[in-house]
């Protein structure tokens, strides 16, 4: 996994998918352990497809969206600050 992750970095990768709603709180910290790790904006997606996936719209993560914020903001700055000249 780390090797694809640094090619398509290497590639010009710029965002993860870290919040869907499928994943696992295990695997929603994982996936914003790589994010940050290679610099990249962690994304979310509720992968809402109507009547066939029991999952609202709008529903990224078992997580309430304050929660989301409130670990994304520190994140996302820090990846921001890096990135600026």
């Amino acid at each position: 996994l780390d090797s694809r992750v640094r090619r398509l970095t290497d590639a010009g990768l710029q965002g993860m998918e870290c919040f869907y709603s499928g994943y696992t709180p295990q695997l929603e910290a994982l996936s914003m352990r790589i994010a940050e790790h290679y610099s990249l904006m962690p994304t979310a997606g509720s992968d809402y497809h109507g009547s066939i996936k029991p999952i609202p719209i709008g529903k990224v993560s078992k997580r309430s969206t304050d929660d989301l914020r409130q670990y994304l903001e520190p994140i996302i700055s820090r990846i921001m600050d890096s990135a600026k000249p």
